[in-house]
């Protein structure tokens, strides 16, 4: 069928249907078209046509030599983050050199007003033309543009007659084509586009602070020629430029666009990552911390203490707040190795782990993270930078995460005790079995059921363990392996296991296979679970 449909040169009408589904763009309100988002949704069967004529067409494109490089959207291998860093490059290169001889900067973030409902079809046709589009291809796409309708969820149907089609296969290939010309549009010298799908970013560079306005205003009229050519609109009140400037003075003018000045700001978010004039990224740490916070406020409510998924399967819920906090991270993560940037993300990951391993707030991070298995967010940050930008593979990477964070835990402060039961960290997170509860844990951070925690927060006045008349301070030491009220449920347990168990091998024990694990994590358990009633008791009766 589709090779006769190729043949005749014929897209079907029925497949040129399509039901219109509008989604609120995000923070928009009213009822005005530029609101929404729409999306169509074609017949599968068509799309399935849609993506052998889409995979022709791109085959005589690298006969012929290929779109140009400068086009990150839509392009197999390349990504927004790649887009972003090509920009920054840019920028950081001006930056570099001395007092004298750096270059001022300015990244201009261009908008394009309803760019893929409006581009033009008689353009995609001539743009094809110039690549030597086979003929039977353009036969079928003469009529793959013709007779297309859509229907609105009132039953309304209307005829199309311009944009690509937002949900088809072969959109995003028609908009590439006939936006390659912008990205080979020449701007001079100083002047570099840089674009991903339907924005467009033009970086300048100069020496001169009159200079940069020149070349600036020069390309920005050859863009703005470029969409009236092609018929889109620019929305100048839109565009947004922000200056990289290091700590000089700026006192040159604004670029201006068609005569209308385009703002300088201190900062503005491009692709998803706020950039801003010294290249800090501040603000972008900022916001991802915000909004990975309410993500993890909304999944700590999936993960209570007592009950909820196990730690595996809280340990993947994670790994959404994780996601939003590490997006772009192999743009923006040098600007860890300051630690105020550190803590802004390590409060939030501290937060979700706690509930990983259904822990008290009490807990150290260092301690969350080792326990949970998960590295430091800032190592986390690292690793991608070094997979992405660096070339590293993914074992390699994870590999100089694990020496790295080994490094910090046997040399950093606090957890003491977690840190005397697990002194190998790579050892504990590739064990393959074992999960970490509510009880467990107590025991394995000390903050829990005992004497000297309660102490220290002031919910007992004294630390003297309460199952035993020695006077002793209740310590997770002293539970398990001193207090005579136990000395039976440690006996029965190296019976059990046919070897000693002290405090400096517990661990080591535990992650040799996962019986051994079941047979201890058990019995702590179960001492730590009476520890509770009896301190339930002991708080009810005053």
């Amino acid at each position: 069928m589709y090779n006769r449909l190729l043949n005749e040169g014929r897209f079907p009408n029925a497949w040129k249907s399509a039901n219109l589904v509008l989604l609120r763009k995000p923070g928009k309100q009213g009822t005005e078209p530029s609101c929404f988002r729409p999306i169509c949704l074609l017949d599968t069967v068509g799309k399935a046509l849609e993506g052998i004529i889409a995979g022709r067409i791109r085959r005589r494109l690298e006969e012929m030599g290929g779109l140009r490089e400068n086009q990150y959207g839509f392009r197999g291998g390349k990504s927004a983050l790649d887009a972003v860093n090509a920009v920054t490059e840019i920028a950081r290169a001006s930056k570099e050199g001395t007092w004298r001889t750096r270059e001022w900067c300015t990244i201009i973030m261009l908008d394009v007003k309803n760019a893929f409902n409006t581009v033009s079809w008689q353009r995609i046709h001539d743009e094809m033309e110039k690549w030597d589009i086979p003929p039977y291809l353009m036969r079928i796409m003469g009529s793959y543009f013709r007779n297309r309708k859509i229907r609105g969820s009132d039953g309304l149907e209307l005829t199309v007659s311009g944009g690509v089609p937002q949900g088809s296969c072969l959109g995003p290939l028609l908009w590439n084509i006939q936006y390659d010309s912008l990205c080979a549009l020449p701007l001079g010298d100083g002047a570099v586009i840089v674009a991903y799908a339907d924005d467009v970013c033009v970086v300048c560079s100069a020496r001169e602070e009159d200079e940069l306005v020149r070349i600036a205003d020069e390309a920005l009229n050859r863009v703005a020629g470029w969409m009236r050519e092609a018929g889109l609109e620019l929305a100048v009140q839109k565009t947004e430029a922000v200056l990289v400037k290091g700590r000089r003075t700026w006192q040159g003018g604004q670029p201006r666009m068609e005569n209308m000045p385009v703002a300088i700001k201190n900062e503005a978010k491009y692709l998803g990552i706020w950039l801003d004039g010294h290249l800090c990224y501040k603000r972008h740490i900022t916001e991802a911390g915000r909004k990975a916070g309410k993500v993890a406020n909304a999944l700590t409510g999936l993960m209570p203490n007592v009950g909820g998924p196990g730690m595996n399967r809280r340990r993947v819920i994670a790994t959404a707040a994780h996601s939003v906090m590490l997006y772009g991270a192999e743009i923006w993560a040098p600007a860890m190795d300051k630690g105020s940037y550190r803590r802004m993300l390590g409060t939030v990951q501290r937060r979700l782990l706690l509930r990983v391993v259904a822990a008290y707030r009490t807990v150290a991070e260092e301690v969350a993270q080792v326990l949970a298995g998960v590295p430091p967010i800032d190592l986390l940050a690292k690793e991608r930078r070094d997979r992405r930008r660096l070339g590293v593979n993914k074992k390699e990477a994870r590999e100089a995460t694990m020496r790295t964070w080994q490094r910090r835990w046997r040399t950093g402060s606090g957890g003491e005790w977690t840190r005397r039961l697990i002194k190998d960290v790579v050892k504990w997170v590739k064990r393959p079995h074992g999960e970490v509860g509510h009880m467990l844990t107590q025991w394995l951070t000390g903050h829990g059921s005992f004497g000297t925690y309660r102490f220290r927060i002031g919910k007992s006045q004294d630390a003297r363990c309460f199952h035993c008349d020695r006077g002793q301070d209740d310590s997770p030491e002293h539970t398990l392996f001193r207090c005579p009220a136990w000395i039976g449920e440690r006996d029965r347990v190296e019976s059990r296991l046919r070897r000693p168990i002290h405090i400096d091998n517990i661990v080591e024990v535990m992650i040799e296979d996962e019986e051994k694990w079941r047979v201890i994590s058990e019995w702590i358990e179960r001492v730590m679970r009476e520890k509770q009633e009896e301190e339930w008791r002991r708080e009810r009766e005053g």
